[in-house]
């Protein structure tokens, strides 16, 4: 959706190698500089890669049961979901993670650190939850890491997972143009190695004996030139899944199957 500019200050601005040969201004001043040669395109969504060390995932915990009071939070960054949950909850919360530097900011905070892969390292200690928060993507074998989170939780006690859907509307897009390239940051981040789409994490927790608690769809409304497509496009036979389209990721609680 482009529109003219409008003199703001760009978060991400992308310029032809061409334009920037031509330009002799700071990139700051690219924008104003290439005049009406610069748009804006309008309902784009920007990530910033901080997130991904930074973002405290607050949104998660009102899928906690108010019983969780100690919690272990695989690959968390710097801790701020762990620092959420005890300043919110007034729990304990330990942290798990690769990067030595996220690791040391973390405790720095006050956290309790495990430093190393969950794959190896060994979890002592016993959790009433087991945090993977946009993490089990990034993951070899998935299946491998539920199975040994549930193996670290107490009786009663939970996992929750933030998880990006594959079948989103903008992956399904470019792969009707031909395309499934990876990117910075997103669905398609190069760093993924996992890819999920709601039957397909129903079936993964199934095998990992867990049974969903809780799950809610984080949404995005498809924009209008697909929902046209859709509505005008689709062969007989093709049933889209229209909820599946809007869905850029799940948030799931779930428990050991049986409750045992």
């Amino acid at each position: 959706s482009w529109m003219p500019f409008d003199g703001r200050i760009p978060w991400l601005y992308l310029v032809s190698r061409q334009a920037l040969a031509a330009c002799q201004v700071p990139w700051q001043q690219l924008p104003a500089d290439l005049g009406n040669r610069t748009l804006i395109a309008g309902q784009t969504f920007v990530h910033s890669y901080a997130d991904y060390y930074e973002n405290n995932r607050a949104e998660m915990l009102r899928l906690l049961p108010d019983e969780v009071r100690t919690l272990l939070d695989i690959g968390g960054g710097a801790g701020n979901f762990g620092m959420a949950f005890m300043r919110e909850r007034g729990g304990q919360a330990t942290l798990l993670e690769q990067n030595l530097v996220m690791a040391a900011a973390a405790r720095q905070r006050g956290l309790t650190v495990l430093e190393g892969d969950f794959h190896t390292i060994t979890v002592a200690d016993r959790y009433d939850c087991v945090a993977f928060l946009d993490v089990l993507e990034h993951i070899p074998d998935p299946l491998a890491a539920l199975v040994k989170a549930r193996q670290a939780l107490k009786p009663g006690g939970r996992i929750l997972l933030s998880v990006p859907n594959v079948g989103h509307w903008s992956v399904v897009w470019d792969l009707l143009e031909g395309r499934f390239e990876y990117l910075p940051v997103g669905i398609l981040c190069a760093t993924h190695l996992r890819f999920f789409s709601r039957s397909g994490l129903h079936t993964l927790l199934q095998d990992a004996g867990l049974e969903v608690e809780r799950w809610e769809d984080e949404v995005s409304p498809l924009p209008a030139p697909f929902v046209a497509f859709l509505e005008n496009g689709v062969t007989p036979g093709v049933s889209p899944d229209q909820r599946s389209l809007s869905t850029a990721g799940f948030h799931v609680l779930a428990r050991r199957s049986g409750g045992a």
